[in-house]
């Protein structure tokens, strides 16, 4: 066969018996086995007991160049109907996705499956002339596989946004739309690249990306643009944790630095190109360091701090943090601390670093500078940092705060809820100075710490009957026998000097827990003492 016909246009090769037959025999699919590539469509038909029949077709992507069959009917001239047979199945093989009673919504990858190159060939043929987005579009994109020898990746993508670019030079919003989707589709091509180990090719890519999204100020926190940005850090940092070579390890490590000094960068979120930049050998750590440090000197004010905040993690990462200089250099200024305060309460970040330079901050910050005590509380509270929150409630109050204010500075009343918190103040020496101006909570204290011997006794001597209903059930337990005592004294020190409806509630409150909790012998005993000693007062008999 001399000729060179189209694939899609085989019909004009066989006569139309030939045809005809061929046609019928593809509809019986299950007697089909077929292996389908880029150069050779392989087929094996099988009908009945008769023996079964090897069709070969030879082609490129578009052209037949030959085929053959092992029927007796086959010749080279008119070819037979097991090879018309073979190129209809394949045309035919997207006829139908479901029956047509079944459910139609199907997925793109569905679709995919089903579709052969002629027919995606012919498909984006007829789109494209019909759209001429998808045109250029699709004419763009593949205009890379024809990037001369003496060019690159970043030449190719220079030239597309070229063509976007307006009179004025600039790119205007449906340029920068449709160049996003030549980064998104390069993107996935690097992808697929990684995962083919074509390390140099996929970075080549990123670089190219990476320098031109910034480069014309794509609104990075539109979701697409969230997305892109983070799945190309994603696959960059993929790359520099595998065994590259030395040489593309270079190139990464001279992007990175070429990015972070960069007016236009300020991706924040991990991975990040500082994030990328710790993962290289120790050589380059003192240029990173020295190109961040030169980043928040150049910065404006908000990104200052979060440039501030990726110093701190990078020497962390590289192991050269010097806690002393960073605090020197950048803490011991109230607004810089505050705001790496904020960042770090944001982050949560579980660093040991980070409680050391708290520590610092609690010995020699100006803690009564209110975000700066409760930023510092915050962060320890939620993270069960015990003995720094206590050694901050000492020096706050060693500055003399009104100790009605240590809410507003540390969340005092948050942290005693905390067992732990409560057992290391019921040790400290600040608890005197609590039990003198803040009896609830030093109550609180006693109770949380579960040292309930000295709670009674506080009780007792003070007489802190509003208080006590919370602590019954607890008490109860540790000595029943030593609350009834205290209950009764403490109920007879407070009816004696309150009347009123106040009193009743509070009686009535106490009656009610008695009784939740089966405390049948002390509710009974509570229920006496009021009868023997107060029966001439009505609305209290019948409260309980």
């Amino acid at each position: 066969m001399n000729r060179k016909p189209k694939i899609d246009e085989f019909d004009n090769l066989f006569s139309s018996t030939v045809l005809d037959e061929g046609l019928e025999i593809s509809y019986f699919k299950e007697n089909w086995k077929v292996e389908d590539d880029e150069a050779r469509i392989k087929g094996i038909y099988k009908d009945s007991n008769l023996p079964p029949v090897h069709i070969v077709i030879n082609k490129t992507q578009q052209f037949l160049l030959n085929f053959s069959c092992d029927c007796i009917h086959f010749n080279e001239k008119n070819g037979c109907k097991h090879v018309a047979g073979l190129l209809y199945l394949l045309r035919n093989k997207s006829v139908r996705l479901v029956p047509v009673s079944g459910n139609r919504k199907v997925s793109i990858e569905t679709v995919l499956e089903v579709i052969n190159p002629m027919e995606l060939a012919a498909f984006i043929r007829f789109y494209a002339s019909n759209n001429l987005v998808f045109n250029k579009l699709i004419k763009q994109y593949f205009s890379y596989k024809f990037i001369p020898s003496d060019k690159d990746f970043d030449d190719y993508l220079h030239e597309i946004i070229l063509s976007y670019m307006n009179v004025d030079g600039r790119l205007e919003s449906k340029g920068k739309r449709l160049l996003f989707q030549i980064f998104e589709m390069h993107l996935l091509r690097a992808e697929q690249m990684v995962h083919q180990n074509d390390y140099s090719s996929a970075a080549e890519i990123i670089k190219s990306i990476l320098n031109r999204f910034y480069q014309f100020d794509f609104e990075t926190n539109s979701k697409p643009s969230r997305q892109l940005i983070a799945k190309v850090h994603e696959t960059l940092y993929l790359i520099v944790n595998q065994d590259i070579a030395p040489v593309l390890r270079r190139k990464i490590d001279k992007l990175g630095i070429s990015l972070i000094l960069s007016h236009q960068y300020n991706y924040f979120k991990k991975p990040n190109i500082v994030d990328i930049a710790a993962q290289s050998p120790d050589v380059i750590s003192d240029e990173v360091s020295k190109v961040i440090e030169e980043k928040i000197n150049a910065c404006s004010e908000y990104d200052k701090y979060e440039w501030l905040y990726q110093l701190f993690l990078f020497e962390n990462s590289v192991r050269k943090f010097n806690l002393i200089s960073f605090y020197i250099r950048y803490l011991d200024n109230d607004e810089n601390l505050i705001n790496f305060l904020n960042i770090v309460k944001r982050e949560n970040p579980v660093n040991s670093q980070v409680d050391r330079i708290l520590e610092i901050c609690i010995l020699k910050s100006n803690l009564l500078l209110k975000p700066v005590s409760s930023l510092i509380a915050d962060y320890l509270i939620r993270n069960r940092k015990i003995e720094l929150y206590c050694l901050l409630t000492e020096k706050i109050i060693d500055l003399s705060i009104p100790l009605d204010q240590l809410h507003s500075y540390i969340s005092f009343n948050l942290a005693i809820e905390i067992k732990d918190v409560a057992v290391l103040l019921a040790k400290s020496e600040i608890l005197s100075k609590i039990k003198a101006e803040m009896p609830e909570d030093y109550l609180k204290i006693l109770f949380r710490a579960k040292d309930y011997e000295s709670l009674l006794s506080v009780i007792e001597e003070f007489s802190y009957y509003e208080e006590l209903p919370d602590f019954i059930p607890e008490l109860a337990l540790f000595n029943t026998e030593r609350l009834t005592s205290v209950l009764l004294q403490n109920t007879k020190k407070y009816l004696d000097v309150h009347l009123g409806i106040h009193s009743v509630r509070i009686v009535e409150e106490i009656r009610n827990i008695l009784d939740k909790y089966n405390l049948v012998e002390v509710l009974e005993s509570f229920r006496n003492f009021i009868f023997d000693n107060y029966s001439d007062r009505k609305h209290l008999i019948k409260s309980i």
